[in-house]
């Protein structure tokens, strides 16, 4: 079962990865709006990478983590337009399910799961 649920996890990330840099190359080519990923890898439990594209004109940007009770946990500031990433390191956080989201000029962009196993 290990081996299974190990390679399952590796080609989840492979699509993951895919779907990433299809998304952000058409992102780069336009960035009309603000769009937020999927965190790689997701369960992780030493750190993992959130990707985003953010439009000219955004202001106010930023990545908000909550923990499943609703509580922020995290805020991070994010500047300039185009594409950008933030990475969370695993002892920032317990072991847990947690939420972020990206809120640009006062928007929230749809909000995603991650998982931290340790």
């Amino acid at each position: 079962l290990r081996a299974t649920n190990e390679e399952q996890i590796r080609r989840l990330e492979a699509l993951e990865n895919q779907q990433i840099n299809k998304a952000s190359q058409a992102g780069s080519a336009q960035f009309g709006r603000a769009e937020l990923f999927q965190n790689v890898p997701n369960p992780f439990d030493r750190s993992t990478e959130i990707k985003y594209v953010l439009p000219e004109g955004s202001s106010n940007a930023q990545m908000l983590v909550f923990d499943m009770n609703g509580r922020q946990l995290l805020n991070y500031a994010l500047e300039g337009a185009g594409e950008g990433s933030i990475t969370i390191e695993g002892d920032a956080l317990e072991a847990g399910m947690y939420f972020y989201s990206l809120v640009n000029n006062g928007q929230e962009i749809a909000p995603k799961r991650m998982i931290l196993s340790k």
